[in-house]
């Protein structure tokens, strides 16, 4: 029987490698551009935010779409198992989650940065309230946690014009991104695919 892991192939290094992919591209080739803010830049400011990392400049930008992009299948089997399921509560967040990610990621902050940052909120929005659902404390206080310590540094950012406050705003952000990754990881471990993943299982087998 071929053995199919719905948590394996959502679960993708695509995503992973996306995210520092990127970050290592930028950092080599448009370093000091990525981290200048509306106040200060190098050598004040030192990290770039994921924004400016996967949305500002080629090629990071474009390496970070890519590989986005090819995480569409994992996720297209996702949504195919849960559509199969029954479970259509599931689907619908899962769907909603996917059209949000995508409403930032093909957005850039370049590209019109009032449409990326609503798209972002939203999806982290969706992200804590599906982690939430899950009860895992730990992990959702951290996040929490997170935020918190996101929304503080951008308000001694952009209030108290704090040179540096930004880069470790940049830095909290990285967490909070690695955060959620592997939350994501966790919610998929608790879905129950049931009869639909067999179905597939059957499908693959059969097509030997």
């Amino acid at each position: 029987m071929c053995s199919l892991s719905p948590v394996k192939l959502e679960f993708s290094p695509n995503v992973v490698a996306a995210f520092f992919g990127a970050l290592i591209l930028n950092v080599l080739y448009h370093y000091e551009s990525i981290v200048q803010n509306e106040w200060f830049g190098y050598p004040q400011e030192w990290m770039p935010t994921v924004s400016a990392t996967t949305g500002d400049h080629y090629p990071g930008r474009s390496w970070y779409q890519y590989a986005m992009a090819t995480a569409g299948l994992p996720k297209g089997i996702l949504l195919y198992l849960l559509f199969f399921s029954g479970n259509h509560i599931s689907l619908g967040i899962e769907l909603l989650h996917t059209l949000l990610a995508g409403s930032w990621t093909f957005v850039t902050s370049s590209d019109n940065l009032r449409k990326h940052e609503i798209g972002m909120i939203l999806f982290v929005v969706s992200t804590v309230g599906r982690l939430a659902a899950t009860r895992r404390r730990r992990l959702l206080g951290l996040m929490l946690t997170e935020l918190l310590g996101m929304g503080l540094l951008y308000y001694v950012h952009k209030v108290m014009m704090v040179p540096g406050a930004y880069s470790v705003y940049a830095v909290v952000e990285w967490l909070f991104s690695a955060t959620a990754i592997y939350s994501e990881y966790i919610r998929l471990v608790s879905l129950s695919f049931g009869k639909s993943e067999m179905h597939i299982r059957m499908q693959l087998d059969g097509s030997k």
